[in-house]
């Protein structure tokens, strides 16, 4: 079985063609240079957040694929966890701009490995999943790519699903500061301030590549509820 190293540098060099390809540069690989520089999956990632024509050059070159496949071919162990979540930012990047988001549905079962990490960590890396479910809320943005994503098989169950684990997580969280609270001898204090924000009318800005400045521009939510939340306004899935 090979070691984490060398699964870790595979990956890499994967990534790496996907980033020769945004800079039009060729990618060689030097096994002892290539474990010393910086990751390559980090740049990958700043090139198509920075960059509309490495987003365009990431697409032209098919490198899409490549990166559902490494998603697909990545296991639970930390390397490869960041992996997973420097590739997802780079999809969700290449989703923000109108011209390279079609590419990301494109993928043979895109919506539903991008459903699949939302399920797999959304205990183990609340990160990972919440970065997932902003995947998808920004491809429903785009009317045609919405259509896409309700009409996978089991995307409403599945959502929902994850609603109520997070609900229920959000309660254990807000009974056990309050426990906490008590233990400490605040047990006067009011439990309203443990209470679940209210839920916020969603304001009427869009998620957009950060290479647009402005005020119209809706940050990245990374609260994990709130994310699901959104998404699933976005679908209209209750």
């Amino acid at each position: 079985m090979a070691s984490i190293t060398t699964i870790v540098f595979i990956t890499l060099c994967s990534i790496g063609r996907c980033l020769s390809i945004c800079l039009s540069v060729p990618f060689t690989v030097s096994l002892p240079s290539s474990l010393a520089s910086p990751p390559i999956h980090s740049a990958n990632e700043v090139a198509t957040r920075l960059s509309s024509r490495c987003c365009e050059r990431l697409v032209a070159g098919q490198a899409v694929p490549v990166l559902f496949c490494l998603i697909r071919n990545c296991n639970r162990s930390l390397p490869c966890m960041e992996v997973i979540k420097h590739v997802v930012a780079t999809l969700t990047n290449l989703a923000k701009y109108h011209v390279t988001a079609p590419a990301v549905l494109d993928c043979t079962d895109s919506v539903t490995g991008i459903l699949d990490l939302m399920m797999i960590y959304r205990e183990t890396n609340t990160l990972i999943a919440t970065k997932a479910t902003m995947l998808l809320t920004v491809l429903a943005q785009d009317n045609n790519l919405k259509l896409v994503i309700v009409t996978t098989p089991k995307v409403d169950e599945k959502l929902c699903s994850l609603l109520h684990l997070q609900e229920r997580k959000q309660k254990l969280k807000t009974r056990q500061m309050i426990a906490k609270s008590k233990s400490k001898g605040l047990a006067t204090m009011n439990q309203s301030a443990f209470a679940t924000p209210s839920k916020r009318p969603r304001p009427p800005k869009t998620f957009q590549p950060d290479w647009i400045l402005g005020r119209h521009k809706r940050p990245d939510i990374e609260d994990p509820l709130e994310a699901l939340k959104c998404l699933m306004n976005s679908l209209n899935v209750k």
